[in-house]
């Protein structure tokens, strides 16, 4: 899933972005690795799997510069989630321990407006964690002493809550679905129903222009260029379909004329839980 395991002459300079990553035990198998030693010795628990989504930050650290349009890790991690999450009823746990900066808000603020849009058909569950920081330099035969309390920020059944944001001209089809539903326009919605691969498409050749456009000197990585407000509502859009597409009601869509069943089995299914 991470955009330099394709190597191609375009973006060959992303394999020394991994390069100065692995310095330091940087490796993204050692954090997963790390990660899963972690969760299996200590929390005595197992996980089937874990997937790691690496997202583009800005910040000067040990080994490496990186330098970018801060919301670029909003982004991107709206797109990766839009790919990741389920279309089915959920129950999701958002552990936002990491620290105070600007991950937590902006991975909290995908979420939620992902989750906003599965909840149209979905029944959706949001628990957001804080917990105490795993001590360090505890002799091991304490550890098990040690009790960390994990706090429970917020607990809520996500409402729907439709794509506040619109896209740029070009795509004022598209503009019109993305209306339809936040307005409750059956018709609209059937005429103007993207084909979710089209958008899918156009998301993933707006990111490989992000990722050719990314320039590293040294230590220093410089991203030229910016996953911008239409890269990020199309990602909505996409998640939206993958979701509306798994009733029949939708997948036939877009049609032209409609009936007054087909109208009424739209509203029905769409705006139920408003």
């Amino acid at each position: 899933d991470l955009p330099w395991d394709t190597k191609t002459k375009d973006n060959s300079s992303l394999s020394r972005v991994e390069k100065i990553l692995n310095q330091d035990h940087y490796g993204l198998e050692d954090v997963k690795e790390r990660i899963k030693y972690f969760v299996e010795n200590k929390l005595e628990e197992r996980f089937d799997d874990i997937t790691l989504i690496i997202a583009p930050g800005v910040g000067v650290f040990k080994n490496i510069e990186v330098h970018g349009d801060i919301l670029d890790y909003y982004h991107y991690v709206t797109y990766k989630l839009a790919e990741l999450l389920p279309v089915t009823d959920m129950e999701v746990y958002l552990d936002l321990t990491h620290g105070i900066n600007f991950m937590p808000v902006l991975t909290y603020r995908a979420v939620s407006n992902l989750l906003g849009l599965v909840s149209y058909l979905r029944d959706v569950k949001l628990t957001v964690l804080n917990s105490e920081p795993y001590p360090r330099g505890v002799a091991k035969e304490k550890l098990k002493d040690i009790r960390l309390n994990i706090k429970s920020v917020e607990n809520r059944e996500v409402q729907p809550k439709p794509i506040m944001s619109l896209l740029s001209d070009a795509f004022n089809r598209w503009n019109a679905f993305i209306s339809s539903v936040a307005n409750g326009f059956p018709l609209a919605l059937a005429t103007f129903y993207p084909k979710e691969m089209e958008v899918k498409k156009e998301v993933d050749n707006r990111l490989n222009i992000f990722f050719k456009n990314i320039e590293v000197n040294g230590k220093i990585v410089k991203r030229c260029s910016k996953l911008d407000s239409d890269f990020k509502t199309l990602s909505k859009i996409y998640y939206l379909l993958r979701v509306l597409n798994t009733i029949d009601t939708f997948r036939h869509l877009p049609k032209q004329e409609l009936t007054l069943e087909e109208l009424r089995a739209i509203s029905d299914k769409l705006f139920r839980n408003l």
